[in-house]
């Protein structure tokens, strides 16, 4: 469980660190600002201005892109889809931009599996599935149509450290729901929880088990926190304006950065 855990996280710091190297001074081409590594572009910001399909190169001027950082579509408010060229080692489904990265299943072999990138702020599907194989999520929280995300069983929790891919504050989401099969994440009444070895929002590994999202449209007037629940993760209940009570259990012994900012 422990190798399982660590290789996890490793994912998440792959997508959150600039690659090791010696990196030039940022280079602007088209929509895309980026830095070099040796062969390597790393693309750090997408301009801001760009509108509908976005379209992720294999190359900058003859550098192969070999990452994006967590924050290159922030403030991007006007992508609708992510499309990528053929060679790259992105991939879009469905308008969604994942990065294929390799990861140890529960029982133990090796498997290949997606971790998102971006989800389009402008993307207006109200409902998202995550795929079979995808890893960790990654939202704009500019995204106003989103209603209803399914997490697929073998998401584990965050691509970024960021407030920037928040899943928390989605301002129309109203429930999250996960599969029966996920070990690490689940859902009750549409709220998100993770046990024991996922991550919350802000990149925090849960030790206990953790209610992750409460979301920011969930239409309830009051909530009674679980009493199995012994954590209340950063970000919590950001943002949600319906709820006017809360009752927390005797089990809880963390509340997170931010939990229930307004």
């Amino acid at each position: 469980m422990k190798k399982f855990v660590s290789v996890l996280l490793s994912i998440v710091l792959f997508l959150t660190i600039i690659p090791i190297g010696v990196m030039a001074t940022d280079v602007k081409t088209g929509i895309w600002t980026y830095s070099i590594s040796e062969e390597d572009a790393f693309i750090r910001e997408c301009d801001k201005t760009v509108s509908g399909t976005v379209t992720i190169p294999k190359e900058l001027d003859g550098y192969t892109v070999v990452d994006i950082s967590s924050n290159a579509f922030r403030g991007c408010k006007n992508i609708s889809a992510f499309a990528v060229e053929d060679g790259s080692m992105y991939k879009a489904i469905n308008g969604v931009l994942y990065k294929t990265t390799m990861f140890i299943d529960a029982d133990g072999n090796d498997s290949n599996g997606l971790a998102m990138i971006a989800y389009p702020a402008a993307k207006a599907d109200k409902t998202f599935v995550t795929p079979e194989n995808a890893l960790t999520v990654f939202f704009s929280i500019t995204n106003k149509y989103l209603e209803t995300i399914t997490l697929s069983k073998n998401i584990y929790g965050f691509s970024a450290v960021s407030t920037g891919g928040n899943i928390n504050y989605l301002p129309s989401l109203s429930e999250i729901n996960v599969s029966a099969e996920n070990q690490k994440m689940y859902s009750k009444n549409g709220v998100l929880f993770g046990k024991s070895g996922s991550f919350d929002a802000a990149g925090n590994e849960n030790e206990y088990d953790t209610l992750v999202t409460y979301p920011c449209k969930k239409a309830d007037l009051s909530y009674t926190v679980p009493d199995d629940v012994s954590v209340i993760g950063a970000n919590a209940f950001a943002f949600n304006g319906n709820l006017k009570a809360l009752t927390l259990n005797n089990s809880i012994n963390n509340i997170g950065k931010n939990a229930f900012k307004e």
